[in-house]
């Protein structure tokens, strides 16, 4: 089963749903990301999910 663009699905191996969403609410409230996807805000107010960031080389 996936949901909106098809990114993120919730099969047997998958965590709850409420543990989801309060990843989600808690990444959301503090920054990080979930699943390796952080979200942005644009201009016009709208939020989307991306692959998040590399980190620069020598920095871990």
């Amino acid at each position: 089963m996936k949901y909106h663009d098809e990114e993120g699905s919730f099969g047997d191996d998958a965590w709850s749903l409420a543990a989801y969403l309060t990843e989600v609410a808690d990444v959301l409230e503090n920054g990080g990301s979930v699943g390796g996807r952080v979200a942005y805000v644009g201009v016009s107010g709208e939020m989307w999910w991306a692959a998040a960031p590399a980190a620069p080389p020598g920095s871990g």
